[in-house]
């Protein structure tokens, strides 16, 4: 069989030919042209390069990501799923709390009714936001406030559960209702105190705690609530305080040591990590994320949790995992998202069937999920 020649050298071979005729006649000319059409390739060839560039120009279509799209099909069912321990713990009287005196105790109470009210927002259902009506009454958030003017449900609940009530508030006001807002204003006057009289030590420890004494979930509500409220100043001074406070102890907790955070329910390096990408301007989070970040950087979820609070790290780390993808763009983050999340609601012995789990994952895991909304 005959190998076809590329064009160009069809075309070459061709002249090349009728030269040497022409040589051969004696004269070295010749009055027959051949239209080789080598301006024709070379026109097509310098088309072909424009098409190339402009598509390079354009933004491509990502492409398919069958788990993230399976997720997506899932994450309203596992809402419903979660919403149902809720639901029952927030009606039970765990506490003498006017209002929030359900789910064992008041800062997980206020995640639940929280949590209801965020679920009606993802889901539709006005169930939920009917179920909060009913417990969080005028006289009972009366009540509540007096409590707080009196001194607050407990001192522990600082800055964990009032960091909690930032979220409720939010859900609340952005449902129409502002029945919360003189309880916010009191909480996160509080908050604002509490993490501005720390010290350089209390810094240090605050930033490395795994549990309610963490310093970037604090400061990230707060920053959360004052933005939302359009309180420029205390928003900008939690940029200022993310900027000073926490971006320059890189040393005390790096991203990579949380694949050892394995024992209670924060991550906190991870949640140092959301802080910066979420408060810093645009450009300085980037820039934090091309050093601060390592290359690789891969997380497994937690199969069997060591204690009863690791049994919220599968969910409060793909909190964060999510915000590694949206600055860098790779997605083995939002894949591991996904995992942690599939993981966990696939053990429901942690989260469901034990109240000692119940009182306080499902709102932990309806959380990590609203952040796919987001």
């Amino acid at each position: 069989m005959m190998t076809q020649l590329p064009r160009k050298l069809l075309i070459a071979g061709m002249a090349a030919l009728l030269a040497a005729c022409g040589e051969d006649g004696g004269n070295g000319e010749t009055d027959t042209q051949i239209d080789t059409g080598e301006e024709d390739v070379l026109e097509e060839d310098a088309a072909g390069e424009d098409a190339a560039e402009d598509v390079e120009g354009e933004e491509l279509p990502e492409e398919p990501d069958p788990v993230w799209e399976r997720f997506l099909e899932e994450r309203e069912d596992y809402l419903v799923e979660l919403g149902a321990p809720i639901l029952y713990c927030v009606t039970q009287t765990d506490t003498t709390n006017p209002a929030f005196h359900g789910c064992m105790d008041w800062h997980s109470s206020v995640e639940g009714i929280g949590a209801l009210l965020a679920l009606t927002r993802a889901t539709g259902d006005p169930a939920y936001e009917a179920a909060a009506e009913l417990i969080i009454t005028p006289d009972a958030i009366a009540a509540e406030l007096a409590q707080l003017e009196a001194g607050g449900p407990e001192p522990s609940e600082v800055p964990y559960g009032y960091s909690w009530f930032m979220q409720l508030a939010i859900e609340r006001e952005a449902s129409g209702e502002t029945d919360l807002v003189p309880l916010a204003d009191i909480v996160s006057g509080e908050l604002l105190v509490h993490v501005t009289n720390l010290t350089r030590t209390q810094i240090d420890g605050a930033l490395m705690s795994d549990d309610y004494l963490n310093l970037s979930w604090e400061v990230l509500n707060l920053w959360k609530h004052a933005t939302f409220r359009s309180d420029a100043a205390v928003t900008a001074q939690m940029v200022e305080y993310t900027r000073n406070e926490i971006l320059p102890r890189e040393h005390l907790c790096p991203v990579a040591w949380t694949i050892a955070d394995l024992i209670d329910f924060f991550p906190p390096c991870l949640h140092r990590a959301r802080l910066l990408l979420t408060v810093l301007p645009a450009e300085e989070a980037a820039a934090w994320a091309e050093t601060g970040i390592p290359d690789g950087f891969t997380l497994r979820p937690i199969e069997t949790p060591e204690n009863l609070h690791a049994a919220g790290l599968n969910f409060s780390r793909s909190w964060d995992l999510l915000d590694l993808y949206e600055v860098t763009g790779d997605r083995s983050y939002r894949q591991m998202y996904v995992e942690h999340i599939e993981a966990h609601m696939a053990m429901p012995q942690y989260w469901r069937d034990d109240y000692l789990y119940a009182h306080w994952v499902p709102q932990f895991g309806v959380y990590a999920i609203l952040r796919s909304y987001e």
